[in-house]
């Protein structure tokens, strides 16, 4: 009977014992929990806090474009060896227009049509660039040639006025230093020249031409070349020759 009661008690014990164990484990790994989420919370605060900061300054990826003022396509010289688009200053201009500023920019030129060749002196230059006009489709026309050669001296300050005279196509314009011939993407052929890029002009309507104009200095001497950077168009031939020296 006395061996019964003992056996009882050391289970009674045993069971009392293994209570204790387990609520121990319990406050163990609860603690343990709590921590982990305290932890937890202190991570996602400081991420929480680092892109509150680079959301604030811009260093993020997702604001790259934003702070520089341009998208992937857009181009610049960073992309394609070093100068910012221009996008010149635009209007919406017509044929008398035109005729006139092709007047003012023959008084320092001299057009050479057996080599079609034009040749611009001094140190003030201004170019006067038709896009597809009806005589010449896909092509530029500059003082009644066609995709002609250019010599411009060194150091000239140089002014492109741009005018797409095409009714059904969109145009522009770059000067590159990539030589033909040209892939679908020409814009992504070589680099630009400094200041000397406008972006796509609309096509025309109603006899109303859209144009641009930027003004770049001719600091870099070289053989480059002017092309329209729209997809396909230098490809087909839209390009001529620039010599700077």
């Amino acid at each position: 009977m006395k061996v019964g009661i003992t056996i009882a008690a050391l289970s009674v014990a045993g069971i009392f014992a293994i209570g204790l164990i387990i609520f121990g484990a319990i406050n163990t790994v609860s603690s343990v929990s709590m921590q982990n989420k305290a932890r937890t919370h202190s991570f996602e605060t400081a991420q929480t806090s680092s892109t509150a900061t680079a959301q604030t300054d811009g260093s993020d990826s997702n604001t790259y474009s934003s702070r520089f003022g341009y998208g992937m396509m857009s181009g610049g010289y960073d992309m394609m060896g070093g100068a910012d688009y221009s996008y010149g200053n635009q209007a919406s201009v017509t044929e008398s227009t035109v005729l006139n500023d092709m007047s003012i920019a023959r008084h320092n030129s001299q057009v050479d049509e057996k080599t079609n060749t034009i040749t611009y002196l001094g140190s003030s230059v201004k170019l006067v660039i038709e896009g597809s006009p009806e005589q010449a489709d896909d092509k530029f026309v500059i003082d009644g040639l066609v995709n002609p050669k250019l010599i411009i001296t060194k150091g000239a300050d140089v002014t492109t006025e741009f005018v797409n005279e095409d009714a059904d196509m969109p145009h522009a314009f770059e000067i590159t230093n990539a030589a033909p011939p040209y892939g679908y993407m020409s814009m992504m052929d070589g680099g630009v020249y400094p200041g000397s890029v406008l972006r796509t002009l609309p096509k025309a309507s109603n006899g109303h031409y859209a144009m641009a104009t930027t003004t770049f200095q001719a600091s870099q001497p070289g053989t480059f070349y002017y092309i329209c950077q729209y997809p396909g168009h230098a490809q087909k031939g839209m390009y001529g020759k620039l010599i700077i020296k």
